[in-house]
């Protein structure tokens, strides 16, 4: 494993990036995805994002939940045209 590193203005922020070959490969997709509207008059969007993991040859090994994610929408979901 080789670091690299990430210049900014007041420091260098190591960021690990592994190098070595794998015999897995990922893909990560949305699941589950609903928008709320909260008491306070704003609007919640949830989601889960899942991982699907397969081997060298391709065959699914695992689908893994990666994160339940709730972020507040800074915009009403249905915008006019």
């Amino acid at each position: 494993m080789r670091p690299m590193w990430l210049q900014s203005m007041k420091q260098e922020i190591p960021i690990v990036r592994w190098e070595a070959p794998s015999s897995r490969w990922a893909s990560i997709y949305q699941k589950e995805h609903w928008i709320t509207q909260e008491p306070w008059g704003g609007y919640v969007r949830h989601n889960n994002i899942y991982r699907l993991v397969h081997d060298a040859m391709g065959e699914l090994v695992a689908d893994e939940l990666v994160a339940d994610n709730h972020a507040i929408m800074m915009y009403p979901p249905m915008l006019e045209c």
